[in-house]
């Protein structure tokens, strides 16, 4: 554990070791974000927290590989396993894990859409999606 913590500042420490729920990490170019989310997956991993049970979102293709590299390098793990990835491709992947939910299914499409109508999913989502509704398997609600 010393290992992951000796080339952090104590923000970042502060960061790394929290693990009472999600935490949003938002810093200038440069000050070490993806060192910090990086760290704190394997602090997680270290911890007995599944690794399906870890989502770490960015903006880009290129942050998600690296992040996620990363990650391997620190606890020599298989990150496939991580849900890891950009925010567009994160919300494809669960729209077409659970497009029954939605009453689709056929999702095929662009960012995860019925192939024959690309704007369904907008009425799917705000027309048949209910307030508070905790679909089974999905681990979230809809606010």
């Amino acid at each position: 554990m010393d290992s992951l913590l000796h080339a952090l500042n104590p923000a970042q420490v502060e960061a790394v070791l929290h693990v009472d729920g999600p935490l949003l990490v938002l810093a200038g170019p440069g000050s070490g974000k993806t060192r910090v989310v990086t760290h704190r997956i394997a602090h997680l991993l270290g911890e007995g927290v599944r690794s399906r049970q870890i989502l770490a979102l960015t903006f880009t293709n290129k942050a998600s590989r690296a992040m996620l590299s990363r990650v391997e390098e620190l606890v020599q793990v298989d990150t496939r396993t991580i849900w890891g990835g950009t925010f567009h491709s994160v919300g494809n992947r669960i729209l077409r894990r659970h497009a029954e939910l939605l009453g689709d299914r056929d999702m095929g499409g662009p960012l995860g859409c019925p192939q024959d109508d690309p704007g369904a999913h907008r009425g799917a989502l705000l027309g048949r999606a209910r307030p508070g509704h905790r679909p089974e398997g999905l681990g979230f609600g809809l606010a």
